[in-house]
Formats: structure tokens, sequence, C-alpha cells
């Protein structure tokens, strides 16, 4: 359920993503990371709830969507959780003489690729279609074990 939430955050972002075109500002950057994040939540282990369910995690006959998974998967690890050496940012210094006299430093980013942002919110609409109904089941099994009651609020 929360993985339901969470993609749906991911496809909020993008949407809001959509209308910056090769935009490197922290805005840009700020929605990518929320979006990559808000996506890549449910795939990566947690200490309290585990990861989803390896059904939700790959795509039989769509080698297209896997791969678009996997690539949020890994930008989320190496770019935008993270502070590894990549291509697609660099902090620059510039020594005094340059700007004048006092030296400066300023960040660095590739724009961000909005074509491939249409792309992604397909992968999130494929996934929100198919966790909807799992997260029925769940909460059907749940009301049938007697594990929760109608009407009453779960804590997940």
């Amino acid at each position: 359920m929360r993985a339901r939430f969470d993609i749906s955050c991911a496809d909020t972002l993008a949407t809001e993503l959509e209308s910056l075109h090769d935009d490197i500002s922290p805005r840009a950057w700020g929605l990518l990371t929320g979006m990559t994040v808000s996506y890549a939540r449910p795939f990566t282990a947690s200490r309290h709830f585990g990861t989803i369910p390896k059904r939700w995690r790959t795509f039989p006959d769509r080698p297209e969507l896997a791969d678009l998974h996997e690539r949020l998967i890994q930008t989320r690890h190496s770019l935008l959780a993270h502070n590894d050496s990549t291509i697609h940012r660099a902090t620059v210094v510039f020594g005094s003489g340059v700007f004048g006299e006092i030296p400066s430093v300023t960040e660095g980013r590739s724009p961000v690729e909005i074509g491939g942002i249409a792309n992604v919110r397909g992968l999130f609409a494929f996934q929100l279609e198919r966790i909807g109904p799992g997260c029925r089941e769940l909460l059907d099994r749940l009301v049938k074990s007697g594990a929760v009651a109608r009407g009453e609020t779960l804590e997940f």
C-alpha cells in the first residue's frame, strides 16, 4: 500500500518535471531526485518494511519497462541519494581573477532529460495499474483473517 502511494508521488513529481525543458536548476534536480527516490523506495531494503515482492520488480514481455525500472533504481543509488562521482554533476571552483578577486564555487549539472520523463510516466502507470489490485487483495486477506476489522485504521 505504501508502494502505491510512493509511485503516485513519483508520477506527480514527473508531471511537474515535464514542464521544465533542459533545465539544470535546483528545482529541476530536486523534482528529479524526489521522483526517483519516491519510485525506488518500495524496491529498496528498509529496516521496517523490507522490499516489495518480486512480482512487482519483474516485467515479463516488457523489456523496455524493465530497463527503465533498473535505470531509475541505479540513478537513485549512484546519483541522487548519494554523492558518487558521475558525469552528470561536478563541483566547479573558480580561482581568484576568473570572476573578480574572490574565488567562487558552483555546482554543474547535466540538463534533466525531459523526453525520458514521458517514458518513466509510462512505467509508473504500469506499476500503479498492477499494484492496485494487489493492494485490494492484501486488504481483503487482512479482513478475512480477522487481523483487521472493517473501518479500522491500519498503521503500515
